[in-house]
């Protein structure tokens, strides 16, 4: 397995489930501090994509 086929058969998929998941938490949590957590694990989330992409794609930074 190449690691640009586990960047997307596992890690993507991964992140991507984990996304679902704290969006649930944000919409559901029972408390304004949960939500607050939420949001901010959806951003740490996001991050990673973007981190896998810009490996996925040879992206160089500036």
């Amino acid at each position: 397995m190449t690691l640009a086929n586990y960047f997307d058969f596992v890690i993507l998929p991964i992140l991507t489930l984990s996304v679902v998941l704290v969006f649930i938490r944000l919409f559901k949590g029972p408390a304004i501090v949960d939500r607050v957590i939420a949001l901010d694990l959806i951003i740490t989330i996001g991050i990673g994509i973007i981190t896998v992409y810009s490996i996925r794609q040879n992206q160089k930074y500036c």
